[in-house]
Parts: C-alpha cells; structure tokens; sequence
C-alpha cells in the first residue's frame, strides 16, 4: 500500500521559519499516515514552479520511503491556451512519475 497526500502549496525550504516549520509538519503528518496504515511507502504531492520534482527520503530507523514529488506549474506562459498545453503535458509527466514508482528497486 502507498499512502499519498496531497498539498496545494508549495513545499521548498525557505528561510521563513513559519514556512519551514509548516513544511516539516506536512512531512511529519505523511509519515504518521504511512505509520497508522502499516505502509512503507509515502507519497507528498505539491505544486512546483516550472519543472517536475522528484526526491525519494528515506525514513531513517526503518524501511519507509517517501516521495516528494512536485507537480510543475508554469510560470511564464503568454496565454491560457499556452498554460493549459504546457499543463496538460506536465500532468502527464506527473502521473507517469506516481505511476512508475517502484520504492524497492
């Protein structure tokens, strides 16, 4: 079993400590649900700023992996049907990424 959540706001570490400290919660709360459902496998899923993001953290003292990965939203389009192409393509990119995972390899 993989347990996901899914956040709407953006997860890079910044230097305000509201917004770490926000951020490392988010962490903690994941892993608790990978705890209470018996899973070693986590996903957090957030928007990111231009290109697909992936990191895979291991869960120190244990077998549990979780996985970052950050939806990329285009920052620079020229028009809503740019946005909505370029969306639609990094959707794709998104899905297949949660897909293909394969935390034992």
């Amino acid at each position: 079993m993989i347990v996901g959540d899914a956040k709407y706001i953006p997860l890079e570490r910044t230097s305000c400590t509201e917004n770490s400290e926000r951020a490392l919660n988010l962490y903690y709360k994941t892993i608790t649900y990978m705890y209470r459902f018996s899973s070693n496998c986590g996903l957090l899923l957030f928007p990111h700023p231009d290109t697909l993001f992936e990191k895979e953290l291991k869960i120190k003292n244990t077998k549990g992996v979780l996985k970052e990965v950050g939806l990329a939203i285009p920052q620079h389009a020229n028009s809503f049907k740019e946005f909505q192409s370029c969306m639609c393509r990094n959707e794709e990119e998104f899905r297949r990424s949660i897909t293909n995972w394969n935390p034992d390899k």
